[in-house]
């Protein structure tokens, strides 16, 4: 939060800091950014969803990207194509493989 605050006041303000399921209600904001021509994209959905340490977790990949908190990394991609920055980081965890062709097809 307050490394947002800081890039704000500092720099320009158009960092945000906010759920990605909720981003479409800063599309101003997103479109600002976008044409900025951003160089990096971070974002971090929760990886309980894919985490093989999750022994709860849903074996179907198709049924895990679609469920809550899966569908997650399928909105913080939706934010990345549209942003379209020179890099971007979000967390790996070894679960994400198996849906990577669910990823594609969407």
């Amino acid at each position: 939060e307050n490394c947002v605050e800081t890039y704000n006041y500092n720099i320009k303000n158009v960092a945000i800091l906010e759920d990605v399921r909720n981003l479409y209600n800063y599309y101003s904001k997103l479109k600002k950014i976008k044409q900025l021509r951003p160089l990096v994209v971070v974002g971090g959905p929760p990886c309980e969803s894919h985490s093989l340490a999750n022994r709860d977790r849903i074996k179907n990949p198709y049924l895990r990207v679609c469920s809550e908190g899966g569908e997650l990394l399928l909105w913080m991609l939706k934010i990345i194509e549209y942003l379209e920055p020179d890099i971007f980081i979000i967390e790996n965890v070894v679960g994400m493989k198996d849906c990577l062709p669910i990823i594609i097809q969407n």
